[in-house]
């Protein structure tokens, strides 16, 4: 079944009832950073999706806290997992950029442990496109990495005129892993983005903003969902998007109640 909506606002579920001791028992998250990025990224929608929310922001293999690991999809996926295991063994998987590739390729590892999938900003070029853009990805992770090109103080430049003051400022905190480009560039490129998709059966939504350099590949993802939503913010390029913290924690949020809702039927 594939949908397009503004990927669940508004919709509840059983995370709407209250549980033992008069709160509700809400399904975890663990979100997940982009690419030279770190967990510090998510620290907006964390605070605001707490404190009765379990949720996780791990670092990703080559970056933040695990700068030193080296970066495969194999070894990011296993990190998400871990993750979800410390919350409990179930939980909603987002990410943004590389965070929502990563996300999609553990749920198809692991569909047990996610309970749905929200991507922003990660529908990259499949297919045909995917191989006539990856010399000039290529070519964008060697710029880079250059020694003479100043990227982390024109990456801080970006994220400062872009998002707001606290959001920049968690972005920042946690640093750029320019050593892992070549690495996570590589990996990206080798995987076929549709066909882990279509390996993943549960709820999956996908947000891109209008002016994300990559959308090129919405259509051909969202087709390939099982239970698909495809959402388009206007106005909105690939960082500015993630200052939208209250509307994202909204997404989230209602994810996860649309997610609780699909198991809870399943389970009848």
């Amino acid at each position: 079944m594939v949908r397009t909506t503004q990927a669940g606002v508004g919709a509840g579920g059983p995370e709407d009832d209250p549980g033992p001791g008069g709160r509700a028992d809400l399904l975890p998250v663990v979100l997940v950073h982009g690419m030279r990025m770190s967990g510090s990224m998510w620290s907006p929608v964390a605070e605001r999706l707490g404190p009765r929310r379990p949720v996780a922001a791990p670092d990703l293999p080559g970056h933040g806290t695990r700068r030193d690991e080296p970066f495969t999809m194999e070894a990011a996926a296993a990190v998400l997992r871990a993750a979800i295991d410390d919350l409990g063994g179930r939980a909603l998987v987002a990410g943004h950029s590389l965070g929502g590739g990563v996300a999609t390729f553990a749920a198809a590892r692991h569909p047990e442990a996610v309970a749905g999938l929200v991507g922003i900003g990660c529908t990259f070029p499949a297919g045909r496109q995917a191989v006539l853009g990856a010399p000039a990805y290529r070519a964008l992770g060697a710029v880079l990495t250059h020694p003479r090109v100043p990227s982390d103080r024109l990456t801080e430049w970006l994220l400062r005129r872009l998002l707001p003051a606290d959001v920049a400022a968690a972005a920042l905190q946690g640093g750029f892993s320019d050593e892992a480009v070549a690495a996570v560039t590589a990996a990206v490129l080798e995987v076929d983005w549709l066909a882990e998709l279509a390996r993943y059966r549960g709820p999956v939504w996908l947000v891109n903003g209008g002016l994300d350099q990559f959308r090129g590949g919405e259509r051909r993802w969202l087709a390939a969902c099982v239970d698909g939503r495809l959402a388009v913010w206007p106005r909105l390029n690939h960082i500015s998007i993630m200052g939208e913290v209250d509307r994202i924690t909204t997404l989230i949020a209602d994810a996860a109640a649309v997610a609780t809702s699909a198991a809870a039927h399943a389970g009848r």
